[in-house]
């Protein structure tokens, strides 16, 4: 998105040095930065102030900072570079349509918002928060570098504290709100499910009449938001809601086929991704591409066009014909459940492995949820060895280095899940069972 030095020191309340020059886009990165955009100073776990030059090297044309400026190249110099940021997100909202779709949950977000991109981008140019950009850094990036003809914007929202969703609010103002559902994923920071719950609620609550609330009925929590808005409701859920399936179907990589039933139509759908958990979070976008007055042809096509986000239940190709599912990116009980099952559900005749990394901020309910996963790997048969962990019970692999060895010889008929939040860095286990020739 473009802008003038001018417009974005008037809108952080800061002092521009230098000339008045065009600005295209926004950085935080020196790695990522492209020519032409003002690289951010934050101040974060590293101080961006230390790059400055790295930035200009980069390309960038301006800077913003709290102080420090660099000869001959513009500077915007305020008080805080977060809450610029924050400032720069705002008035980058207001350039774009009342399009705006805020997506939040305990998981599926990131899949859901790639599916409602894909759906968007076939009715007009639409901007997508990339990866996870879904915190008071990532949501202003998203909008600032949004392309000026994006006609639909879809971010991510997601909170780690009470009023953190409500912050976020505050810059994008969608006008279409998606909760897929309530977990204890960050629990121990909300005081367990139900402030999980009062904390989502902070996207319906805030959305205006004239707007959409998109909300899972099968989950009992999200449901009940719908006396928390004035905005008009939309539900989705596999059997019953505006927006159901029916006759769910999976081939062999678990892909699934069903008919997709809105207020606009009946049509079947074919995805690519993997997983009947997958189904739920087509049915949360689908339900926001109805509120956005999007076809059911343009529906179909972006649902049947999205692959899997990287580390997001991608089947690979596993050492002697097995399969490998990779799913490192995040391990919350409820994405650990629908891995499981996925897993389970496998037409296999050989063993079903799961390698596990430990869930993080659960507070204390961990030593329960922990187990909890751990009895449902047994009653769907599949070995657990957690990895750098013994909270599953069964066998503990101490390193990455030493699964190989630890699960034995793999078969054609088995099948491997390894699943684990990134910091495990369990990727690496992946790449150690993969086959890649």
């Amino acid at each position: 998105m473009r802008f003038t030095a001018r417009q974005l020191a008037s809108a952080c309340g800061g002092k521009l040095h230098g000339d008045d020059i065009e600005i295209n886009g926004v950085s935080i990165d020196t790695r990522t930065q492209r020519k032409g955009e003002i690289f951010v100073a934050l101040r974060s776990d590293r101080d961006g102030h230390a790059f400055l030059i790295d930035a200009i090297n980069n390309g960038a044309s301006a800077l913003l900072t709290d102080g420090p400026r660099i000869k001959r190249t513009p500077t915007i110099v305020v008080k805080n570079t977060n809450k610029a940021l924050a400032a720069i997100g705002s008035l980058a909202r207001t350039k774009l349509p009342d399009r705006v779709v805020g997506i939040t949950g305990s998981s599926g977000k990131t899949t859901t918002k790639n599916l409602l991109g894909f759906i968007a981008l076939n009715a007009g140019a639409s901007a997508i928060s990339p990866r996870s950009y879904n915190n008071a850094i990532g949501v202003p990036l998203a909008l600032a570098n949004a392309p000026d003809e994006t006609f639909t914007t879809v971010v991510e929202m997601g909170a780690r504290f009470p009023g953190d969703i409500a912050e976020l609010f505050e810059i994008a103002r969608p006008t279409i709100g998606i909760v897929t559902n309530v977990g204890v994923a960050h629990a121990a920071t909300f005081g367990g499910i139900d402030g999980v719950a009062k904390s989502k609620a902070e996207l319906v609550e805030a959305l205006p009449s004239t707007g959409f609330a998109i909300l899972n009925l099968s989950d009992e929590r999200v449901y009940a938001m719908h006396e928390r808005t004035e905005a008009q409701i939309l539900t989705f859920g596999m059997d019953a809601g505006d927006i159901r399936t029916s006759r769910i179907e999976f081939d062999n990589q678990l892909r699934p086929t069903f008919r997709l039933h809105t207020p606009s139509g009946s049509v079947t759908v074919n995805m690519r991704l993997h997983g009947a958990h997958n189904v739920m979070n087509a049915l949360a976008a689908a339900g926001s591409a109805i509120a956005l007055n999007i076809g059911m042809h343009d529906i179909v096509d972006g649902l049947e066009s999205t692959n899997p986000p990287p580390h997001r239940m991608q089947m690979l190709q596993g050492l002697n014909g097995s399969v490998l599912i990779d799913d490192t990116y995040n391990a919350s009980p409820e994405s650990m459940e629908a891995a499981l099952r996925a897993l389970g559900s496998l037409k296999l005749q050989g063993r079903r492995i799961a390698l596990l990394g430990h869930m993080a901020e659960l507070g204390n309910i961990s030593h329960t949820q922990h187990d909890t996963i751990a009895e449902l790997a047994r009653l769907l048969n599949i070995e657990v060895f957690g990895v750098a962990t013994s909270e599953f019970g069964g066998t503990e692999v101490e390193t990455a280095d030493d699964v190989p060895a630890a699960i034995g010889k793999l078969g054609r008929n088995d099948a491997v899940l390894v699943k684990a939040s990134r910091a495990s860095q369990l990727e690496d286990v992946v790449a150690l069972l993969e086959d890649i020739d």
